[in-house]
C-alpha cells in the first residue's frame, strides 16, 4: 500500500493543503507550529477514524470533534474532511475519504469496503504510527504495562482478557472448593465425634448403627443410607426435646475432649504442628519455590521434547550440547522440591484440621448444656478454648500467610490448662443435674444423629466432589492457556527480538557490535532486557543513556511494525522521531530506514 496523493481540509493546524507524495518517502518540515503534526494526524484520522495523539492517558476532555477540526471551522465539521488516493499492491487505486462529522464510516471508491477495512485493521492497532511520547512506552514500563502495550500494537489484547478471565473463574472455584472442602470437613468431623473415632470408614458407622439396633432389638441392616438407619423400626419411642439432656451423650463429648489431651495425640499434633512450622519457613525463606511449581508441567514437558541438537523445543533457540537439558532439570527439581514442600503442608494441614473438627461438635454440645445450667465456671474455660480452636482452624485456610501468627504451639492450644479437672467435674454436675436414660433412649438418639449426619455428609460430599472436579479442570485450563500462549508468543517475541537486536547494531556501529537482548512472557508480564557492553543484562534504562533508549524504543517498533503490517500496510508515520534521535545518529537512523525498510513508505 502506497500513498499517492493527500488532501486535509480543516484538520488541526491545516485549512487546506494538498500533497502529492507518489507513493515515495515524504519528509515534512518547517518551524514549531506549522502544523507538520497536523498532516500525520491528518493521515491517521483518515486510515483508522481517530487521531492517536487525543486518545490514550492525559487526554481527558479532549475529544475529536473539538479539538480534531481547525479552529476556524470548528462549527462546520462537515467541511473537516481528509481524503487521499492510494495504490495497493496489485496496482490497484483506491480512493478514501472520511470526515469528522461521521469519522467511523469510511468512504471508499474503487476497492470492496470490507476488504478495505481488514487492510486498515493493523493502523486501527496503532501499528503505523511513532510519535515522540510514545518512543519510550515499551522501554521504561513495568512489565505487565509493557506487555499490554505491545500486546496491543500486535493486536493480541484479548489475550489478556482470557488470561484474566481464567484466573478470575480460578480464584472463584477456588473460593467454592475451599468453601466446599470446609464444609466436607466439619460433617466428617462431627461423625466421628458420635461414633468416638478420628479415624472411620463406611464399615465402622455401619458397626456403630447396627449396635444401637441391637440395643432396640432390631434386624441389623447392610446398606448404609440415611432411609435405610430406622428402616423397619417397631420401637417408637421418640427423641425428647425442651430442656431434656442425656447424660450418656454427654458423657461421650466429654470423652472425646478429654481424649485429646492423652501423649499420643499430643505427639501426633506436636509432629505435624513441627512439621507444617519447618515447611513454611522453608518456603518463606526461598519464595521462587512456588513460582517453579507452576511451571513443572511446562518445564517436564519440554524435557520430554528436547532431542540431541540442543535446540530449545519451545523458542529454537540453539544451546550448547547438553546446556539446555542442565538447566531444565536444574528448574524441574527445583519445581519438584516445592511440590514436595507444598504436599508436606497440606498433609499436616489435614492432621490438624482433622482433630480440631473432631473437637469442636463435642466442644459445642458440652458448652451449650454448660450454658443451659448455668455453669459460668465451665463456660468460661471452654469457651475461650472454643474461640482459639476456631482461629487456628481459620489460619489453616491459608497456612503459608498465616498459621506462623499463631504464637502458642498447638499442643498447648489442644491441652489448655486445668482442661481434665473441667471436665471432670462438669461430669459430676450433669450426673446430678439430669437422671440417667435408659440405653433404648441413648440408642435411639443415636440413631436419630446419625441419620441426620449420613443425609448431611451425603449432601457435602456431592458438594465437594464437584467442586474438587471443577477446580481441577479450572487449574488445567489455565495451565495449559499459559503453556500455549508463551509459546506462541515466545517463538513471535524471538523473531522481533532479533530484528531489533539488528536493527539497533546497524544504527548504532561498532559501539554495539555485541549487542544482545531478551524479550520474553512472564505470566502477565514481558520482561525486557538488554546487555550494558558485555556486563549482563540490564532493564534499558537502569544504565543505559536516554538517547541509546530513545534509539531502542524506535528500533522495537519498527521490528513490531514490519513483523504485523509487512504485505498489507506499508506506511508507516514518524512524528518528529529523527530529531528525537541524538545529532551524531540522525544520519544513521536515515541509513536504516532506507537500507532495511525498501518497501516500506515513511512520512
Amino acid at each position: 500500500m502506497r500513498l499517492l496523493e493527500l488532501s486535509i481540509r480543516n484538520i488541526r493546524g491545516i485549512p487546506d493543503l494538498t500533497l502529492k507524495p507518489d507513493g515515495r518517502n515524504l519528509v515534512i518540515c518547517g518551524p514549531n507550529g506549522s502544523g507538520k503534526s497536523s498532516v500525520l494526524d491528518a493521515i491517521d484520522f483518515l486510515f483508522t477514524g481517530r487521531i492517536s495523539r487525543l486518545v490514550g492517558r492525559g487526554t481527558g476532555g479532549i475529544t475529536l470533534q473539538e479539538h480534531g477540526v481547525n479552529l476556524n471551522a470548528a462549527n462546520n465539521l462537515e467541511n473537516s474532511v481528509v481524503s487521499g488516493r492510494i495504490q495497493l499492491h496489485d496496482g490497484t487505486i483506491v480512493e478514501l475519504q472520511r470526515s469528522i462529522s461521521n469519522s467511523s464510516e469510511l468512504g471508499c471508491r474503487g476497492y470492496d469496503l470490507d476488504a478495505m477495512n481488514d487492510l486498515l485493521r493493523s493502523a486501527s492497532n496503532g501499528q503505523h504510527i511513532l510519535t515522540r511520547q510514545r518512543i519510550l512506552q515499551y522501554i521504561t514500563e513495568q512489565p505487565k504495562d509493557r506487555a499490554e502495550k505491545i500486546q496491543a500494537l500486535l493486536g493480541l489484547s484479548n489475550l489478556e482478557d482470557v488470561r484474566s478471565s481464567l484466573v478470575k473463574v480460578k480464584n472463584s472455584l477456588d473460593k467454592e472448593f475451599d468453601k466446599a472442602l470446609v464444609s466436607y470437613q466439619a460433617i466428617r468431623g462431627q461423625i466421628g465425634a458420635l461414633l468416638e473415632s478420628l479415624e472411620w470408614n463406611d464399615n465402622n458407622i455401619l458397626e456403630f448403627i447396627n449396635k444401637q439396633r441391637r440395643v432396640l432389638g432390631e434386624a441389623p441392616i447392610e446398606k448404609l443410607t440415611p432411609q435405610d438407619v430406622r428402616r423397619d423400626m417397631s420401637f417408637t419411642l421418640r427423641s425428647q426435646s425442651g430442656n431434656f439432656v442425656n447424660p450418656t451423650t454427654i458423657d461421650a463429648d466429654i470423652s472425646n475432649l478429654r481424649r485429646v489431651t492423652s501423649d499420643e495425640l499430643g505427639t501426633r499434633l506436636a509432629a505435624s504442628d513441627q512439621l507444617l512450622r519447618s515447611t513454611i519457613g522453608t518456603i518463606s525463606a526461598e519464595p521462587k519455590l512456588l513460582h517453579e511449581l507452576a511451571h513443572q508441567d511446562l518445564v517436564d514437558q519440554g524435557l520430554k521434547l528436547l532431542d540431541d541438537t540442543g535446540m530449545c523445543p519451545l523458542c529454537q533457540t540453539a544451546f550448547p550440547a547438553g546446556e539446555l537439558r542442565r538447566k531444565l532439570e536444574t528448574r524441574l527439581a527445583s519445581a519438584q522440591e516445592a511440590s514436595r514442600l507444598k504436599k508436606q503442608v497440606e498433609k499436616a494441614v489435614l492432621e490438624i484440621a482433622e482433630v480440631i473438627d473432631f473437637v469442636l461438635p463435642s466442644l459445642g454440645r458440652v458448652l451449650a448444656v454448660a450454658v443451659q445450667i448455668g455453669a459460668s465456671s465451665t463456660i468460661s474455660s471452654l469457651g475461650g478454648w472454643q474461640k482459639q480452636l476456631e482461629a487456628l482452624k481459620q489460619s489453616l485456610h491459608q497456612p503459608i500467610q498465616n498459621y506462623l501468627h499463631i504464637d502458642d504451639q498447638v499442643t498447648i492450644l489442644f491441652s489448655p490448662s486445668n482442661l481434665d479437672t473441667v471436665l471432670v467435674d462438669f461430669s459430676g454436675v450433669i450426673s446430678s443435674a439430669f437422671p440417667q436414660t435408659s440405653p433404648e433412649q441413648t440408642a435411639y438418639d443415636r440413631l436419630t444423629q446419625i441419620e441426620t449426619l449420613l443425609s448431611t455428609w451425603n449432601i457435602e460430599t456431592g458438594k465437594y466432589r464437584i467442586a474438587e472436579t471443577a477446580i481441577h479442570h479450572a487449574q488445567a485450563l489455565h495451565s495449559a492457556f499459559l503453556e500455549a500462549r508463551d509459546k506462541i508468543l515466545g517463538n513471535l517475541y524471538l523473531e522481533i527480538r532479533q530484528r531489533f537486536e539488528d536493527l539497533y547494531r546497524q544504527l548504532h556501529g561498532t559501539d554495539e557490535a555485541s549487542f544482545a537482548s531478551m524479550l520474553e512472557p512472564d505470566d502477565a508480564g514481558l520482561n525486557f532486557k538488554v546487555d550494558f557492553h558485555g556486563r549482563g543484562m540490564h532493564p534499558p534504562h537502569a544504565l543505559h543513556s536516554e538517547g541509546h533508549q530513545d534509539s531502542m524504543g524506535i528500533c522495537l517498533f519498527l521490528a513490531l511494525a514490519e513483523r504485523l503490517t509487512k504485505g498489507k500496510f506499508d506506511i508507516t508515520l514518524l512524528d518528529d522521531i529523527v530529531m528525537s534521535v541524538d545529532s551524531g545518529h540522525r544520519k544513521d537512523l536515515c541509513r536504516v530506514l532506507k537500507d532495511q525498510f525498501r518497501d516500506r513508505q515513511f512520512i
